[in-house]
């Protein structure tokens, strides 16, 4: 790895910026050294020179795009707690499922699960996708308490993996709002799971 100075160190931000927009607007599959430092703007050989390989930067850029789900996911859950505590399920399953990445300007929901499955093909990339769940995990017990329910790790732990299976299963039927049926589903389910 090269010693970084201030315009190498901007330089490979370009490259890891670039690399998560591509990965979360194409796949892993668009991700190639010749795309991102055409997207990045810089020479091609960049790529290879703040890289160890195509696998590292890919990795990187994992966590990069990891680190923008947590934002908006930070985001979503601040407005929904500025609000009025609302009634029902329905609210709650929503935000959960707007959480996981489906909603306007985020990645489409393939791409977002393509991650899992690249994480299950490639353990250099799993950790990236345990650190974005691990997050994810730790913001959903606040949306809980503020809708006066409790929710611990471990359930918050099996509610993300449901609200997953949930938007995959409406993904792999062609469902015409994954979302939706998601955010349908999981309020069923709420109160079943989670009794008062």
């Amino acid at each position: 790895m090269p010693d970084l100075t201030t315009r190498g160190e901007r330089r490979r931000e370009q490259l890891v910026a670039a690399a998560a927009d591509i990965l979360a607007e194409e796949g892993f599959a668009g991700v190639s050294h010749r795309t991102v430092a055409g997207r990045a703007g810089v020479p091609l050989g960049s790529t290879t020179y703040y890289f160890e390989s195509l696998e590292d930067l890919t990795r990187q850029a994992l966590e990069r795009m990891g680190e923008r789900y947590l934002a908006r996911a930070r985001t979503l859950l601040t407005e929904f707690r500025a609000r009025p505590a609302p009634d029902g399920f329905r609210p709650l399953a929503r935000l959960v499922v707007d959480m996981l990445g489906w909603s306007d300007g985020a990645p489409g929901l393939p791409l977002f699960y393509e991650s899992y499955v690249q994480a299950g093909r490639n353990p250099c990339y799993a950790a990236a996708v345990r650190e974005w769940n691990a997050g994810l995990v730790r913001l959903l017990p606040p949306a809980f308490e503020h809708t006066g329910r409790g929710l611990g790790p471990e359930d918050a732990r099996l509610l993300l993996a449901l609200s997953d299976g949930l938007l995959v299963t409406a993904l792999a039927e062609d469902t015409p709002d994954p979302a939706d049926s998601a955010a349908r589903a999981l309020a069923a389910a709420l109160p079943r799971l989670f009794p008062a």
